[in-house]
């Protein structure tokens, strides 16, 4: 790491280039390492686009635990991570109580299941959310 903090500021390319791959785009320019940061959803990733993140990056960043499954078991021939990208929720959370939701008869909230990918459990958010609504 000091190393890196003492190198002059004007270097002539980056020295990690991280550059986010969907939608895929092309290899960006040179640098020492390429990571390629690639969020999926789909139980497989087309070898067309395999194709393209490995010829744009050293290693591919996962966006979770399955998208990094997903990469491996397409056959993705670099090494493939997965980063914690959460960030710690507890002050939120510590909120919820006081909140006491809804706040008035007029209230209303709106639930949002963007997709219906087998790793959401699909089944799962409706069914608690109809069970938390009570009648008035």
């Amino acid at each position: 790491m000091k190393t890196l903090m003492e190198r002059p500021p004007d270097l002539k390319r980056p020295i990690v280039a991280v550059t986010h791959h969907y939608p895929p785009i092309g290899p960006v320019d040179a640098s020492d390492v390429a990571l390629v940061l690639f969020p999926w959803e789909e139980s497989l990733v087309p070898p067309d686009l395999l194709q393209k993140l490995e010829a744009a990056g050293d290693a591919v960043l996962a966006t979770s635990s399955f998208v990094k499954k997903v990469l491996i078991d397409s056959g993705l021939r670099r090494p493939v991570f997965a980063p914690l990208q959460t960030p710690d929720l507890s002050d939120f959370l510590a909120l919820a109580p006081a909140l006491n939701w809804p706040r008035d008869e007029q209230s209303f909230v709106f639930f949002h299941l963007s997709s219906c990918f087998p790793r959401k459990g699909v089944d799962g958010p409706p069914c608690r959310l109809r069970q938390g609504i009570q009648p008035r």
